[in-house]
């Protein structure tokens, strides 16, 4: 039986929850994989498109309810899964994006540094004040689409992270490290010693916790015993993040204002390893990080080389990189979990920390359908004279995109398609490099617009 077919049973077997939920709920015919009707209250879209959306409003949070990212993504004997991060901007904003980029879609308006349970079904966030140093900790539930206030609005409450049960919540807050239970029950305090302890991470499969202060890395347990800073890190370390496995713990290590790297290393403090290794270029990593299932990948946030967005760091050594593709919008500024593998190819790094493409490629355009804008992005393997242009379906040029020389690297065109009618459109590239034999490099790509 084919993904979609299970995909769309799966939808079925939902049906009933979904209209005890929204009974306006109503279906109509798919054109191109993609639905577009649209009750006052949901919006429902396929697979190809987005994931299921339906919005609802508690306190004074937009939720778009993806329960059915769980059901359709998160799955044991699958690869494939949801990247969940948050976006700045006037209104923060939580994203759950495909680990196979089939979508990318909104999931709380009002919300950001998400964390998700293992088991799919709840978000902790951030939520409230505009001062992130005042802002409370709410758990939503993506199946029920309520959130739950545990922590109000109190100092300093940075980050947080669920233990195997998805029962347990470890947290910092103010001077201390913290357990409480989901229900709001069970609030214990493992210690008070510094004021600069933040960012805890539950280890997989025990209770043992990493988190950073303002001398490196700390381990500790679940009763705040045997609290100890971790070999070979060191003031200016921030960050950890556990490998699926436990066995290694990933960090982000400050060079100077506007450089950082990434590094690994074994909770003994064995096996330092670094990777990346930027040194004048401009690297910020942003809060947050998380590996991907088959530990081969940490996806962060970033701004490298100018460039922000989502990015994913290769966990072997070889210092690749790669900038992972997501929907138009404000800046990513956390990465918070990965439930499967992201299987993009990743590119060298010189030693000034710029992406050198290895191939010439032209890339789907994103997201696809799209109304009205779209990204198209390409790979240059040297410097390039680089003709981009639209095409109707008939064969028309619509508008040239780009037609310049430019250098190696990833670039990225933006295309407002405002003042086109629905249908469907192709894009060609022509690249001309010294690289190439005599021909150049040709090739065409559809896209969907739907208005």
């Amino acid at each position: 039986m084919s993904r979609t077919a299970n995909i769309l049973i799966a939808l079925l077997t939902l049906c009933t929850t979904v209209f005890a939920q929204n009974t306006a709920l109503f279906w109509s015919a798919f054109d191109q994989g993609f639905a577009a009707s649209q009750s006052s209250s949901t919006i429902m879209k396929s697979v190809v498109g987005q994931a299921f959306v339906g919005f609802a409003q508690s306190s004074n949070t937009q939720h778009g309810a993806g329960f059915l990212a769980n059901a359709l993504l998160h799955e044991a004997d699958s690869v494939t899964g949801v990247i969940v991060y948050s976006r700045s901007g006037a209104t923060r904003t939580i994203w759950m994006r495909a680990t196979d980029g089939s979508f990318d879609t909104m999931v709380i308006s009002g919300g950001s540094w998400p964390r998700l349970s293992h088991n799919s079904r709840y978000i902790l966030f951030h939520k409230g004040n505009g001062d992130p140093a005042h802002q409370g900790m709410f758990l939503y539930d993506l199946q029920t689409r309520t959130d739950t206030l545990l922590r109000g609005n109190n100092d300093y409450l940075v980050c947080y992270d669920w233990f195997d049960d998805d029962y347990h919540v470890v947290f910092d807050q103010v001077c201390g490290i913290y357990i409480m239970n989901s229900d709001l029950t069970g609030f214990t305090t493992l210690y008070q010693v510094n004021c600069y302890d933040d960012a805890p991470v539950a280890r997989p499969g025990s209770w043992a916790i990493a988190h950073h202060s303002n001398t490196g890395i700390i381990l500790t347990d679940s009763l705040g015993v045997n609290r100890h800073q971790l070999s070979n890190t060191g003031a200016g370390d921030y960050w950890p993040s556990w490998s699926p496995d436990g066995q290694w713990i990933a960090f982000m290590r400050r060079l100077n204002d506007t450089t950082y790297n990434y590094y690994k290393i074994r909770p003994d403090g064995t096996g330092l390893t670094a990777l990346t290794t930027f040194t004048t270029t401009q690297a910020t990593f942003k809060e947050g990080g998380a590996w991907t299932r088959d530990a081969s990948k940490i996806i962060v946030a970033a701004l490298i080389n100018g460039v922000q967005g989502m990015y994913a760091i290769a966990t072997d050594g070889s210092k690749n990189i790669e900038l992972v593709q997501t929907a138009a919008g404000d800046p990513i500024d956390f990465v918070g979990s990965v439930t499967g593998n992201v299987n993009i190819q990743l590119t060298d790094i010189n030693e000034e920390g710029k992406e050198i493409p290895t191939h010439f490629e032209l890339f789907q355009n994103y997201p696809n359908p799209f109304n009205p804008a779209t990204t198209i992005g390409y790979s240059l393997q040297s410097d390039s004279h680089v003709e981009l242009r639209l095409y109707d379906i008939l064969g028309r040029e619509v508008t040239t995109l780009v037609n310049e020389v430019q250098t190696a690297g990833h670039h990225s065109v933006r295309f407002d398609a405002g003042g086109l009618a629905s249908g469907v459109y192709f894009y060609r590239i022509a690249i001309h490099s010294d690289k190439l034999q005599s021909g150049g490099f040709v090739e065409t790509k559809k896209m969907i617009l739907i208005k």
